[in-house]
């Protein structure tokens, strides 16, 4: 998707059989896209409640995507880009204080924009009922959960002919 995003005048998306969408990059980024994720490492001693209240104080629209181990991610509109700077710098001066070990912000891919356009509502929901069980679930049964999933999904893509 990262040689379509850079040398593609107009991109076509189809997913079963269907056009989904057609547009130009931003065109498709603005019209699909998220915006910005702040992607964050945590330390041993994070407390996510205090941490999104603190990205929230700068940035009211923040919004938590997804949190895993050590690792939590923001959605950030791109309408709240101009404050960006001032969340960085808050970050960099209180970075020990809410338990911080680094963080990056990335824009949303085109990889991004062909999931959330050739995914279903069935698709979507799966996906993260299965997050939620991973989080919800001791390490131990999280490869079973796993397992169980990939071949779920491996057996519904095979067809026989007869």
């Amino acid at each position: 998707m990262d040689e379509a995003e850079y040398l593609a005048d107009r991109i076509i998306i189809i997913g079963d059989g269907k056009l989904k969408c057609s547009g130009g990059v931003q065109f498709l980024k603005d019209k699909l896209g998220s915006g910005y994720h702040l992607i964050m490492s945590l330390l041993d001693d994070y407390d996510l409640e205090k941490l999104t209240k603190f990205i929230q104080e700068v940035i009211p629209s923040a919004q938590l995507d997804k949190f895993y181990g050590k690792e939590a991610t923001y959605l950030l509109s791109v309408e709240s880009s101009n404050l960006f700077p001032e969340l960085f710098r808050k970050l960099d001066e209180f970075k020990d204080h809410i338990s911080v070990q680094s963080y990056g912000i990335s824009v949303t891919t085109m990889d991004e924009i062909f999931t959330k356009a050739t995914s279903s509502e069935t698709d979507l929901k799966q996906t993260s009922g299965i997050q939620q069980e991973l989080l919800l679930t001791p390490f131990l049964a999280r490869s079973e959960i796993l397992y169980k999933n990939y071949f779920l999904k491996r057996r519904a893509s095979y067809h026989f002919k007869a």
